[in-house]
């Protein structure tokens, strides 16, 4: 969705909204893989309240419960800069589920040398 000055968000709160948003449904996609949604509320580290409130505002989302939340699923968040020069942000940002399945076709490189390797190769 665009407006008037490129993509809806242009806006930082809006911006800050879709981040945390994506993270949110992230951890709502690895609910699928528990046996109920109170044992998997039960193993993310922080209150069923909390996780009630930041599914209606994903925006008070801290870094810090993106840090617990990942640590106690057993896996690990990224927060990143990347360049895709839309310097006008008339597409808005790509998707981390586009890096997250990227990441996975590519082989999960651990490190700088695996890229390097992936480009010789």
């Amino acid at each position: 969705m665009k407006n008037k000055t490129g993509h809806w968000t242009n806006d930082e709160g809006s911006f800050l909204f879709y981040i945390a948003d994506e993270f949110i449904d992230a951890v709502d996609a690895l609910q699928k893989r528990y046996k109920s949604k109170e044992f998997f509320l039960s193993k993310l580290g922080i209150s069923k309240e909390r996780f009630d409130e930041l599914h209606d505002d994903p925006s008070k989302i801290t870094l810090k419960e993106i840090v617990v939340i990942s640590r106690s699923l057993g896996m690990k968040p990224l927060v990143t800069l990347y360049e895709d020069l839309d310097f006008q942000n008339e597409h808005g940002p790509v998707p981390a589920i586009a890096f997250t399945e990227s990441w996975k076709y590519c082989g999960k490189p651990r490190n700088f040398r695996d890229v390097k390797d992936l480009k010789k190769g």
